[in-house]
């Protein structure tokens, strides 16, 4: 049996809801374990593998209805003191900026990863968790900003530079995409996001926040919401005609006592109301305003 112990800690707000019916926010392992199998499909997406091929690797893992999971997700931690948050900040009318409770900035809980017995923890679950740390988040929100998450060992060892600067935030997530994408051959546009480089887009800034709901107001006033990009709504995951979740996940990551922006983008199909091109235009109207740099795909 392999055991890691992680600290994991709120870096912007977290809008939880778990179990309990009055809509109480609470951290729980199946948050975090729903998350670990979205960016492992990311990962092995990037191999090309059907979607048969694709669910027995996840299952292998992560189990599934025929067979338990190889890895177990635990979380502990003293119940948070419970803030309120404005989940929708860039709007100009207080009264729809939608003020929710929400567990706060700073907030830490014991993250545990065990295997069965005599079982080592597989590297696409180790690069799953890896990948999540450095470009997901959790809850709502969490593809605008919120949901930020800082997962760092238990034995104080950080898991990336971030601490340090923007730049060696950088070279860590190019560094962890590289050894967790195991295939960068051609690859058709794919049926659902993957980090194969011809059709993801990772960008980091190095502006940086003590604010994260400053980040996300600059996010929507000053990019989504300016009329070249408004006019092109559903591109960025507007609710319009069905919903699809955006192809766009802005998160912010800890750099000393600040935070940054970390923008992905995965390309899939159907996207018949995406418009790539202005996908495209945001993503490189976004590194010059953020001060940032492309460290992964882009095209």
């Amino acid at each position: 049996m392999k055991k890691l112990n992680f600290r994991l800690t709120a870096v912007s707000p977290w809008f939880l809801y778990g179990a309990d019916p009055r809509g109480i926010p609470e951290l729980r392992a199946a948050s975090v374990r729903g998350q670990l199998r979205y960016w492992l499909r990311a990962i092995l997406g990037a191999q090309n593998l059907g979607l048969a091929a694709l669910w027995q690797a996840e299952s292998a893992i992560f189990g599934s209805a025929e067979g338990g999971s190889t890895v177990a997700i635990r979380v502990f931690g003293k119940a948070p003191t419970l803030t309120k948050a404005y989940m929708l900040p860039h709007r100009a009318e207080e009264r729809r900026r939608a003020k929710a409770d929400a567990i706060p900035i700073g907030y830490s809980a014991a993250l545990e990863v065990v295997t069965r017995f005599g079982v080592t923890l597989p590297s696409d679950a180790w690069s799953a968790l890896k990948v999540w740390s450095l470009l997901g988040g959790i809850g709502k929100r969490s593809r605008r900003m919120f949901g930020g998450v800082d997962l760092s060992l238990r034995q104080g060892t950080e898991w990336y530079a971030a601490s340090a600067s923007p730049e060696a935030l950088m070279i860590n997530v190019q560094d962890t995409l590289n050894m967790a994408i195991k295939a960068h051959g051609g690859m058709a546009k794919p049926s659902f996001p993957t980090l194969h480089p011809d059709h993801s887009w990772v960008m980091v800034g190095t502006k940086t926040y003590s604010d994260p709901e400053q980040a996300n107001i600059d996010l929507f006033r000053d990019l989504l919401r300016i009329p070249y990009f408004r006019a092109h709504e559903q591109t960025f995951g507007q609710a319009m005609n069905g919903r699809r979740s955006s192809p766009l996940i802005a998160q912010l990551r800890q750099v000393g006592d600040d935070v940054v922006p970390v923008l992905t983008v995965m390309r899939s199909t159907p996207d018949q109301n995406i418009d790539w091109a202005h996908m495209k235009a945001l993503m490189t109207a976004a590194e010059t305003y953020f001060d940032g740099k492309t460290v992964w795909g882009g095209w």
